[in-house]
């Protein structure tokens, strides 16, 4: 079935940086609802309804992250 037509050169042009949800105040519904109940009570999709993995990964073989962090950058001294 065929929804939503409309006429030749009625249309919107396209904006790739809009989101229909911020048009309807999603997000500060979404806002109010978590500093009323908390931040974990709702969410879009499965955010904040499901619980984290039930794993860890193990820290001791973590390579250096001297690309992004500036205090685990290699320093050399004469």
């Amino acid at each position: 079935m065929i929804t939503d037509l409309t006429t030749a050169g009625a249309e919107r042009p396209f904006d790739l940086f809009r989101h229909v949800h911020e048009d309807a105040g999603i997000a500060t519904l979404i806002d109010d609802v978590q500093r009323k109940v908390g931040g974990e009570v709702l969410g879009l999709g499965w955010g904040g309804l499901r619980p984290g993995p039930s794993w860890q990964m193990k820290r001791e073989m973590l390579t250096p992250r001297a690309t992004t962090h500036w205090d685990e950058l290699i320093t050399a001294t004469i």
